[in-house]
C-alpha cells in the first residue's frame, strides 16, 4: 500500500491533469510517507525514469487520461509485477525500449520501491522493540471490560514487548452514569496526596473500578435481555398478523370473511 501511494504520487501528475476527487479517492498521505521512508537511489532513479516515460507517452501520443484511468494504468502495472518475474519484466522493458514501455517500467519501479518499504518496516519494527515496544495509553475506562482488554492486547502482539496504562478521572461519564461513590474516592485520594501530578494506584482502587465495570456490564445485559423478551412477545403478534395477511392474499372470500369477523 505504501509503495503504491509513493508510485502514484510520482507518476500520476505526468499521466493526467485531472485533480483527484477527495470524496472518491480520499486524501493522499504519500508525501508524509515519503518523508519517513528512505527510498534508495535505485528506486529514485526508476521513479524518475517512469515519470519521464509517462510524460512522453501522454504528450507525444496525445493521450489524455482521466484521474481514474491513470490510476487504473498504475494498478495494472502493479498486477503485472506480481504475475511476471523481474527478469521477464526487465527483458520486456529492454525489448520495447524504442516504444517507451510504460507498463514494464512502472512494474519494475514498484518492485524496487516495495523492497525499500519492506526494509524500512523491518528496521522500524526493530527500533520499536529496542525502545520497549508499543505503549498503549487509555484515556478512560469503557463500559465493557472486553474493549479494555482488546486495547491492552494491541501492545505485546505475538510476543513483542509492550505496555499499557489507563488514565481515569472521577469526572468521566461512566462514574456519573452508574452512581460511583466519588466521595469515597475523593477522601481516599486526599489521604494519599494532594498533588495532581502524582498518579494514584492501588489494589483497592483497581478493585472498585473493576466492580464498576461489572455493574455496567450487568446493566447493559439486563437491557439486552429485556429487548429479547419484548421481541418474543411481539413475535407472537407478528406471526398472527402475517398468517392473516397470507390468508387474505391466497384464500377465498368466504374464508377471509370468516377469519376477519372472528
Amino acid at each position: 500500500m505504501l509503495a503504491k501511494e509513493i508510485l502514484e504520487e510520482s507518476i500520476l501528475p505526468f499521466l493526467t491533469q485531472d485533480a483527484p476527487d477527495v470524496d472518491v479517492d480520499g486524501e493522499s498521505n504519500s508525501q508524509k510517507v515519503m518523508s519517513k521512508i528512505k527510498v534508495g537511489p535505485s528506486s529514485l532513479a526508476l521513479l524518475a525514469k517512469a515519470a519521464l516515460m509517462a510524460k512522453y507517452v501522454s504528450r507525444n501520443e496525445s493521450k489524455k487520461w482521466s484521474y481514474q484511468e491513470a490510476k487504473s494504468i498504475i494498478a495494472e502495472s502493479i498486477e503485472l509485477s506480481q504475475s511476471v518475474e523481474i527478469k521477464e519484466l526487465q527483458k520486456q522493458a529492454d525489448d520495447q525500449s524504442e516504444f517507451y514501455p510504460l507498463g514494464p517500467s512502472i512494474a519494475l519501479t514498484f518492485v524496487s520501491v516495495l523492497e525499500d518499504c519492506v526494509s524500512h518496516c523491518l528496521n522500524e519494527g526493530l527500533e520499536v522493540k529496542s525502545l520497549g515496544g508499543l505503549h498503549v495509553i487509555g484515556t478512560s475506562l469503557h463500559e465493557s471490560r472486553r474493549i479494555d482488554n482488546q486495547l491492552r492486547g494491541r501492545a505485546g502482539r505475538q510476543g513483542d514487548p509492550g505496555s499499557t496504562r489507563f488514565m481515569v478521572s472521577l469526572q468521566d461519564e461512566m462514574f456519573q452514569k452508574f452512581n460511583f461513590d466519588t466521595e469515597w474516592a475523593v477522601k481516599l485520594i486526599s489521604r494519599i496526596t494532594n498533588n495532581e501530578d502524582i498518579p494514584i494506584e492501588g489494589h483497592g482502587i483497581v478493585k472498585q473500578l473493576l466492580s464498576l465495570q461489572i455493574n455496567a456490564e450487568k446493566y447493559f445485559f439486563g437491557i439486552r435481555k429485556s429487548l429479547v423478551e419484548f421481541d418474543e412477545v411481539l413475535e407472537v403478534q407478528r406471526k398472527h398478523v402475517y398468517d392473516l395477511r397470507q390468508l387474505i392474499l391466497t384464500g377465498d372470500s368466504e374464508s377471509c370473511s370468516e377469519h376477519i369477523f372472528k
